[in-house]
């Protein structure tokens, strides 16, 4: 995706950067009949305003089984790469079970 735009995340006052895995490609263009497939990964990059330094990864991994809520596994990543928080994030689940598809909402417009 490669644009950076406000994100929801962190209360709002952050920019995001969402990039995808080609299992993921049909993101954001889902509908309310299509679902992503098992090995889609999405990525939001967290950077504050006008900086270049990214501040974290909010990684959401569609796993076969054994994920989450819809099958999705939430990670939060360091910028070093580091796994911060991994599985069924409460908070995660929760937001995300009011997304329009298939637990992911689309591109900000």
């Amino acid at each position: 995706m490669g644009t950076r735009t406000r994100s929801e995340h962190l209360g709002g006052d952050r920019e995001g950067e969402i990039l995808v895995n080609e299992e993921a490609a049909a993101y954001p263009a889902l509908g309310p009949q299509r679902a992503l497939g098992a090995g889609a990964v999405l990525v939001e990059a967290l950077y504050k305003p006008g900086s270049s330094a990214i501040e974290a990864y909010f990684v959401m991994a569609r796993r076969a089984s054994g994920g989450g809520e819809g099958g999705w596994e939430y990670m939060i990543v360091a910028p070093t790469g580091e796994i911060d928080q991994r599985g069924r994030l409460p908070l995660c689940e929760r937001c995300h079970a009011e997304a329009p598809h298939d637990h992911v909402f689309g591109r900000p417009r």
